[in-house]
């Protein structure tokens, strides 16, 4: 049943889901690929995703609250999602074998500055349409665009911590990423339908595709794992989508 304590047309309430609908964006559905891969060792690609988190959180919330302090705002998140990157980096080097709880961290600590530049954020808001729904809007979209590259990065990370000293055949890549990317967004949208059956067919599809491989130990480990981390994580989203909406 969705949440009714809920008052999506608190204008404070609604910009926080910007903010956050912003930062999912501009890290799970704008960071590229190579920005990822990059970004440890280049600050010419740091620094672009440095610009784009300013683009999106900008263009994401400062439409509805535009004012100095949020632009301010806007430049401070953008500046600390620098640092906390740079952080990630360093520290990910030192313990690869520690992976999804850097990428863990990394999250807790951009929701933190998240949630410090909401509770500063000016009281003026120009809606220019109903706020009820923006803040919906805001949430679904933060949702699903989580299971983009998210979804994504928590398997990696996992797959990554499991032998950090070399590359894991199942890691998602290439069409195997896309393959994740599409199976988390019908699970999802099936969860949140509450037609959970079929969400047995998305699985066999797909490990149909795998079939001869999984009789190889160590990748059907590894799938096997990835794949069940893959589907909490859509599962988890979509339990959060009926609930809220």
């Amino acid at each position: 049943m969705p949440v009714t304590a809920l008052d999506w047309s608190d204008p404070v309430l609604v910009i926080g889901l910007l903010l956050l609908a912003g930062h999912v964006l501009a890290d799970f559905a704008f960071q590229t690929r190579s920005m990822v891969e990059q970004k440890p060792t280049s600050p010419g690609a740091l620094l672009s995703h440095t610009l784009s988190v300013a683009a999106v959180q900008g263009a994401a919330v400062l439409w509805f609250s535009c004012s100095v302090t949020g632009v301010l705002l806007v430049l401070a998140i953008s500046l600390s999602h620098l640092l906390i990157d740079r952080a990630k980096a360093v520290v990910e080097a030192l313990r690869p074998e520690r992976a999804l709880l850097w990428f863990f961290a990394d999250q807790a600590a951009h929701l933190g500055v998240l949630f410090l530049a909401w509770r500063a954020w000016p009281a003026s808001v120009r809606w220019t349409g109903d706020p009820a729904v923006v803040g919906r809007a805001a949430a679904f979209v933060a949702l699903y665009a989580f299971n983009l590259n998210g979804g994504s990065g928590i398997v990696t990370a996992l797959l990554r911590g499991m032998r950090p000293n070399h590359a894991d055949p199942s890691t998602p890549t290439g069409p195997g990423r896309l393959i994740g990317i599409l199976e988390r967004l019908l699970i999802v949208t099936l969860v949140w339908r509450n037609q959970w059956s079929a969400v047995g067919l998305v699985l066999t599809a797909k490990s149909v595709a795998r079939y001869k491989r999984l009789e190889e130990q160590e990748f059907a480990e590894a799938y096997l794992i990835g794949t069940m981390s893959s589907v909490a994580v859509a599962m988890a989203t979509g339990i959060c989508l009926s609930a809220l909406l």
